[in-house]
């Protein structure tokens, strides 16, 4: 879990600075503060269309380096929108992962629910992320620290902001039934490995609170894998890095979706 402290570390450190550049009644006064929300829960929640797909923007990751360092999120948020994403997760975290918090208000101008995704470490960088038109956060339960968990959560909830829950392991499951996020997610990578293992979410699906969208991370590269997450219960799945690769996004989130141009007209999830 190194890689995992030394980002919260980081996270702290630009957050404090944060807090003393943006009081929380600066951050209260941006226009998009006051803006209503879109609910993610309720756009990634299954329904007769089948399964769901929340579309990331991601430029990099610790575990596979530069991916897209010059992709344009606006653009992209828009080519996901009009290849049927049901949500946009935007990497935010700027030393790790390279992510650009401004392009969020870009990102929501394509209509759909926002999740900021990051590393919360405190309640100021909540409104923070609502300031910026985030819909929806990401908590991650392998921080460990319970009582920020129930904080971060109990604020988000007071701020109206879905909450993304993600877990990685067997022992994380009992937080999320704790915490009655709206989102919970499996994340199929293994944080001390980096391996990814579809497994995963097989394995912890029984064991996930009923939350109104249960989601499947990583690992997400073609359709049988989506067709494989969706067989286990999964309302949606996470795909960001397969997308970001390839040369047309959207192309490929509609393939993920079953409806390239290799797909009988009659199949996928509309």
């Amino acid at each position: 879990m190194s890689v995992l402290t030394d980002i919260l570390a980081a996270r702290r450190i630009r957050m404090r600075r944060l807090a003393r550049e943006y009081p929380w009644a600066t951050l209260e006064a941006e226009p998009l503060y006051a803006a209503p929300r879109r609910s993610l829960a309720a756009s990634l929640a299954r329904g007769a269309g089948g399964i769901r797909f929340l579309t990331e923007i991601k430029r990099a990751s610790p575990s596979a380096g530069p991916i897209q360092l010059d992709a344009d999120a606006g653009k992209t948020a828009e080519r996901y929108r009009d290849a049927g994403s049901g949500g946009i997760s935007l990497v935010t975290e700027e030393d790790y992962f390279l992510g650009r918090p401004h392009e969020l208000p870009r990102v929501r101008e394509a209509g759909l629910p926002v999740l900021m995704k990051d590393f919360f470490v405190e309640t100021h960088q909540i409104a923070w992320a609502r300031s910026l038109g985030a819909d929806a956060i990401l908590l991650i339960a392998a921080v460990d620290d319970r009582p920020l968990l129930r904080e971060l959560r109990s604020c988000a909830r007071e701020l109206g902001l879905d909450v993304l829950l993600e877990v990685h392991a067997e022992e994380e499951c009992e937080i999320a039934h704790e915490l009655e996020t709206e989102l919970v997610g499996v994340n199929n990578r293994d944080l001390s490995t980096f391996v990814v293992d579809l497994a995963t979410s097989e394995r912890l699906f029984a064991r996930l609170p009923k939350a109104r969208a249960r989601l499947a991370e990583s690992g997400i590269r073609s359709r049988a894998d989506v067709e494989r997450v969706e067989r286990a219960g999964f309302d949606g799945v996470l795909v960001g890095e397969h997308l970001m690769r390839a040369p047309d996004p959207g192309a490929a989130l509609l393939e993920l979706r079953g409806l390239g141009p290799n797909a009988p007209r009659d199949g996928g999830d509309r």
